[in-house]
């Protein structure tokens, strides 16, 4: 037992090596994921991504790129679902076709306006499960899509379950003038290639999530000015900086500097790893930020705050 007890003791050093090993292999050898919410607060629907008190429905909705914001590839989407108020539990809606692609358009034009099959992507066919009430609805794509954060995304939801349940409610939010357009039948399951006159068009899109995979960014960060959202601020008023240009990628951290004396320095390090901070002043001074990926570091253009 002794004998065994020194051995055991004498591997622990290299098992410590061998895992701090592979925690690094794990963050820097891999995509890691990042989520990115659109849409908040009390508003709800029972329009889309579903309407539960008919037998059938096709819908599609459109998330701006401004909303989104983030190009890598989807590989979870989620829906919050605020309640069920029949008790048939999400049975009678619970097969869902859904497809993704990327649009030019803002809004749907008409209740003819779909945007066709062919610019669709099919990236979920399958069961879906419903959480308890005030939960995200997580669907894991079979297909991941690769959003490309220049066109918007429209997401369609084809719920081909014969019965219905009244009704599911979702969490929703005010999106823009007819981002939203859906057809709703007891009898007629439309179909995709070829959707009928729709019921309606709405201005409330459901609440998302989508779940990005990014690769781990490469080169040397080029953030470019650093922007404050104004050039001069009374004492102990907030303020916010930014960075004109985004590093992409996973990995990227942030270290920002202030100078009370000069845009050359000498610097002190303060808020955190983000890449916006908000923050307060008591005299005039100067910013900038470190952005890091890997080894590489590159730093934004100092910028003036004036006190007033």
């Amino acid at each position: 037992m002794d004998y065994g007890l020194a051995i055991m003791r004498s591997l622990l050093p290299r098992l410590r090596i061998t895992l701090a090993a592979l925690l690094l292999t794990v963050v820097h050898g891999i995509s890691l994921a990042q989520l990115v919410q659109v849409g908040s607060g009390a508003t709800t629907t029972t329009a889309l991504p579903i309407s539960s008190c008919w037998g059938y429905t096709y819908s599609q909705q459109i998330y701006t790129k401004a909303q989104i914001n983030n190009a890598g590839t989807i590989e979870k989407i989620r829906f919050y679902f605020t309640s069920n108020t029949s008790t048939s539990g999400g049975v009678n809606s619970n097969s869902w076709t859904i497809y993704l692609g990327h649009t030019s358009l803002t809004s749907f034009a008409s209740t003819t306006s779909w945007v066709p099959l062919s610019s669709l992507s099919q990236v979920y066919s399958g069961t879906v499960t419903f959480p308890s009430a005030g939960s995200w609805m997580e669907i894991t794509l079979s297909t991941p899509f690769a959003y490309n954060n220049i066109d918007n995304l429209v997401i369609a939801v084809d719920e081909n379950t014969p019965g219905y349940e009244c009704s599911i409610n979702w969490g929703a939010f005010t999106s823009g003038t007819n981002t939203g357009i859906y057809f709703r039948n007891d009898s007629t399951n439309p179909n995709p290639a070829s959707p009928p006159t729709a019921t309606s068009r709405v201005s409330v899109l459901p609440q998302l999530q989508l779940e990005f995979q990014q690769p781990p960014c490469s080169g040397t960060p080029s953030p470019g000015n650093t922007i404050s959202s104004a050039s001069a601020v009374c004492t102990d008023a907030q303020f916010t900086l930014s960075l004109q240009n985004n590093t992409a990628g996973s990995g990227v951290s942030y270290q920002w500097y202030r100078s009370t004396v000069s845009a050359s320095g000498p610097w002190t390090a303060f808020g955190g790893s983000t890449s916006t901070v908000t923050t307060t002043q008591s005299q005039q001074s100067w910013y900038y930020c470190a952005v890091t990926c890997g080894g590489s570091t590159g730093t934004s253009t100092p910028v003036q705050v004036n006190a007033s």
